[in-house]
């Protein structure tokens, strides 16, 4: 394999069995939260706050014995200023509900220590590597499983657990869109390995082989906001990638990489897709977001306290519905609601610094196994924040963690550009 210039001036005798514990430890730990139903259990979700404190504790050890304890990411400072936000709200008890901000506090712990493992504890091209191969190997066996699943169910997650409160289950998720939430995010690792230069002509196909039957999961989820959002994300990763190279031979590889998706996904739906978008029926999501406009004039500054959508909302209702509107299905207007415009003006500015810290690695990443990472990383959240605004994904624990992992891994400044 040939190693590019960038990787040279790396230190050779690369990371340390620690650096690959915390690593991949952390990584273990989405990856359990995603086949423990999401994470939204109590026990789940203690499992991974006692997790994410453990690693942490390990990261922090490392580094005070290393002699360095500084961080670079820019998007670290602006989680620390919304921290001081909900902060606020508990200490001058503007949180309708105190405790219910406390619990959703205690989750974004763990999503603190997701972005600061993804923006510190992957700074070297060796653990990018491994972490597309294993992003990219989890999701392709994953993605296997759900269909699997959804063509010999028997109506129980795993085939033997049963659905408490109803739902439309896929893959281990109660709730088909969280499944395409998650997918939507991991697919682009195994496809930029397929796109990239850095693997060989069958390792390559077999990484689009991956894409592909993810991709074809998200579609069968039956997930119009997944489907959307995935569509979105291929096309962005396709402008990234044919801007600097147009070669015949990749080309031809897209177009049957897309030839093979639609037959696929033709030969596998049998017409159940179309009918998805002919039962098209946003009136109820909207009207939510219509009426959390209310909520926020009533508090605008700080608003109602993290966690405390669904103890506010019912209050300003405006619709009548047997179900118990839990969540506001647009992560936008919720956030907006429980911070208020202080905390919405912090998450948008996270963002801006997010793509800002971003772009400039979107140069050449097909030889580079760094900015390879990275760009995979940000196709993912592209797709996400698409779909945030008509669901829920970033209040479901495991898809939240994985969010903020991919928030640390995109905009890190890896040592290979220092």
């Amino acid at each position: 394999m040939v190693v590019d210039s960038e990787e040279i001036g790396q230190d050779r005798s690369g990371p340390g069995a620690m650096d690959y514990a915390i690593g991949f430890g952390m990584v273990a730990l989405l990856i359990f939260g995603v086949l423990a139903f999401g994470a939204v259990d109590e026990w789940s979700v203690f499992v991974l706050e006692a997790g994410a404190a453990s690693i942490m504790l390990l990261w922090l050890g490392r580094r005070i014995w290393a002699g360095d304890i500084s961080v670079s990411n820019p998007l670290l400072a602006l989680a620390a200023a919304f921290a001081a936000i909900v902060a606020a709200q508990l200490v001058f008890k503007l949180s309708v509900y105190p405790y219910g901000t406390k619990y959703k506090a205690l989750e974004y712990g763990v999503y603190a220590a997701a972005l600061i493992i993804g923006s510190e504890g992957f700074k070297n091209w060796q653990l990018r590597r491994a972490l597309m191969m294993v992003l990219s190997a989890f999701v392709t066996l994953y993605a296997a499983f759900a269909l699997i699943q959804n063509f010999t169910s028997n109506g129980k997650l795993y085939w033997i657990v049963p659905l408490r409160f109803g739902g439309w289950m896929y893959g281990s998720y109660v709730n088909h869109a969280h499944y395409s939430g998650l997918v939507e995010m991991l697919v682009p690792f195994p496809l930029v390995l397929a796109a990239g230069h850095r693997l060989g002509g069958p390792a390559r196909i077999l990484a689009g082989f991956g894409a592909l039957l993810a991709g074809v999961s998200i579609f069968l989820s039956g997930s119009r906001g997944g489907m959307i959002s995935c569509t979105v994300g291929v096309l962005f990763l396709g402008l990234l990638h044919f801007r600097r190279e147009r070669k015949r031979a990749t080309v031809v590889a897209y177009v049957v990489f897309c030839l093979a998706f639609v037959l696929a996904l033709g030969y596998l739906n049998r017409g159940d897709l179309l009918a998805r978008f002919k039962d098209l029926n946003p009136v109820q999501r909207w009207q939510v977001s219509i009426d959390s406009v209310q909520m926020v004039r009533e508090r605008p500054l700080l608003g109602w306290g993290l966690g405390n959508f669904a103890t506010a909302y019912p209050r300003f209702r405006t619709f009548y519905t047997n179900n118990f509107v839990n969540e506001a299905h647009n992560d936008y207007a919720q956030v907006l609601v429980e911070t208020g415009i202080i905390g919405f003006a912090v998450v948008i500015w996270f963002l801006v610094a997010l793509f800002w810290n971003t772009a400039a690695r979107f140069r050449q990443w097909q030889q580079s196994w760094s900015r390879s990472a990275g760009v995979a990383a940000m196709v993912g959240l592209v797709a996400l924040l698409i779909h945030s605004f008509v669901d829920f994904n970033l209040q479901i624990p495991a898809n939240a963690a994985v969010f903020f992992f991919l928030c640390g891994l995109a905009s890190s400044t890896q040592r290979s550009d220092e």
